[in-house]
């Protein structure tokens, strides 16, 4: 069973692992700055910021996720599919092939999706479960909006999303309180 903290610090990597953790590093910097000279030369995209924010976002996913990878670190592996999920919603908007006004829940999923996978690599589901179901009610709620739920009402989405959204929030933050106030202090044994 690998503990929480089984990864390597920074310090104790070995030449070849800083290496190559520069080399991608410097890749990652120079495909993002290629898709966007390319993608400014060939497609005539909506907005030149978007292709600017899906190379910036694109060299982050690339960097994180070989830092995870060479350092066997879970919190860049959160970070690689924190900055995975925003890439794909914006390629796909771009690309014309979705709406994003359909998917932008997706932005609020994105830290359970990341809680479940870091979860699934290192096995440590528990430590996981409250940001996955806090995520996944809040995704929930917002996915009324494009659903269509009210469209053949005359109650604003919001006037429903809102409220519900809140009261989720509460309903958590009274939860860690009573879960912090109900834990027994812990008692130093040396």
């Amino acid at each position: 069973m690998q503990n929480q903290n089984d990864y390597t610090p920074i310090a104790d990597l070995s030449l070849r692992q800083k290496r190559a953790s520069t080399i991608v590093y410097i890749v990652a910097a120079f495909l993002g700055i290629l898709v966007l000279v390319l993608s400014a030369a060939v497609y005539s995209f909506p907005s030149t910021t978007r292709v600017i924010a899906v190379s910036i976002v694109g060299a982050f996913f690339i960097a994180f996720l070989s830092t995870a990878i060479i350092q066997k670190n879970p919190v860049s592996t959160w970070l690689a599919v924190a900055f995975f999920i925003p890439l794909l919603i914006e390629i796909l908007t771009i690309s014309n092939l979705v709406v994003y006004s359909a998917i932008y829940p997706l932005y609020i999923i994105a830290p359970a999706i990341a809680c479940f996978i870091v979860a699934a690599i290192w096995r440590k589901f528990y430590n996981h479960l409250l940001p996955i179901l806090f995520f996944s009610l809040q995704t929930a709620v917002f996915i009324m909006h494009p659903s269509g739920l009210f469209n053949n009402t005359t109650i604003s989405p919001w006037a429903v999303i809102i409220p519900l959204s809140a009261a989720i929030t509460i309903g958590f933050v009274i939860f860690i309180i009573i879960k912090i106030v109900k834990k027994p202090p812990s008692v130093n044994q040396e």
